[in-house]
């Protein structure tokens, strides 16, 4: 536990005063993603933020992505359906940093 501690608190550290962090989840992680995103980034800490299910992410938000945005992608241990899989490898192929939590 110490050590997820220790990586969300440099995460938090490096992109705090970003203008806008997506959130992309699918399945189960979903509701407590979109949860994480309006209750405690936006309405507690009021960061702008963007919750995106997995399987929309080709609807919209792969064209406004660019190589300084932060996509914060969240995958359980379940197996991810191929477009959830794809958007994952599309994240980490466009974005410049890619920080693990």
């Amino acid at each position: 536990m110490k050590d997820s501690d220790d990586k969300a608190a440099a995460y938090a550290a490096k992109y705090k005063d970003e203008p806008l962090q997506y959130l992309v989840a699918t399945g189960n992680l979903y509701g407590g993603i979109y949860s994480l995103a309006m209750c405690l980034m936006e309405e507690m800490l009021w960061m702008k933020t963007k919750s995106i299910h997995g399987a929309e992410f080709f609807h919209g938000t792969l064209e406004v992505i660019d190589r300084d945005s932060v996509v914060m992608l969240f995958k359980g241990r379940r197996r991810h359906p191929p477009a959830y899989g794809q958007g994952g490898g599309i994240c980490q192929h466009h974005l410049q940093e890619r920080h693990r939590v």
